[in-house]
Formats: C-alpha cells, sequence, structure tokens
C-alpha cells in the first residue's frame, strides 16, 4: 500500500541528538499509510499533503510539513501544534538542537 506522506527531509541538516529523519525511524508504512494514525489525524484537521520531516527516536513526536508549514504531532497525547517560531526548517532544527522542542513557539491545532 502506498504511504499517503512523503518523506522529503532536507539534506542539509542533521536531525538533533534522540531525532532521526530516515525511512527506518519515520516508519511512514505504519503512520502514513491510508490506515495510519498520521494519515488519519492530518485528514481530521484538513491539512493536505503531509511530508515526514522527522522524528523522535522513542516514536512519541513526528515533526510534518503541510503545504510550507510545520507541526508537531504527539502520538501519544494525540494533539497537533502548529509551530508558528521559527518557521523555517533549519531554524527549527537549529533550535530544538539548541534547547529542545519547548523552545518552539506554537499553537494548539487539536
Amino acid at each position: 500500500m502506498a504511504a499517503s506522506c512523503s518523506t522529503n527531509a532536507p539534506p542539509n541538516w542533521d536531525p538533533p541528538p534522540g531525532w532521526g529523519n530516515d525511512a527506518e525511524t519515520l516508519d511512514p508504512e505504519f503512520y502514513w499509510s491510508e490506515s495510519g494514525d498520521g494519515t488519519r489525524v492530518t485528514r481530521a484537521l484538513g491539512l493536505d499533503s503531509p511530508s515526514a520531516v522527522m522524528c523522535q527516536t522513542s516514536d512519541f513526536l513526528y515533526l510534518f510539513e503541510s503545504k510550507g508549514v510545520y507541526y508537531v504531532w504527539n502520538r501519544v497525547e494525540g494533539d497537533v501544534w502548529k509551530i508558528t517560531s521559527p518557521q523555517a526548517i533549519d531554524a527549527i532544527v537549529a533550535s530544538i538542537k539548541s534547547n529542545g522542542v519547548k523552545s518552539l513557539q506554537m499553537q494548539l491545532v487539536t
């Protein structure tokens, strides 16, 4: 079954410690297939063409992009947060590397 979510991580940065952006870590067939949790969550929110960017290797948080906007999905709690600042992926990654996810300014979507 084809995945609904692509995994087009930019090649010019490495994920922060504890995060991964390779296909094995992102597991797109499980989370982003037609019946996957990620696909169901993004559809329910009206988000089109989600693209998995990276996820915590502990498998709790996913960072994904939809139409140029970045989001954090908490698989355990089911919440999706829109990242409002910074907005560029390189700045988002740098912020997570320096100060963790809590350093991002986010707005709850769900």
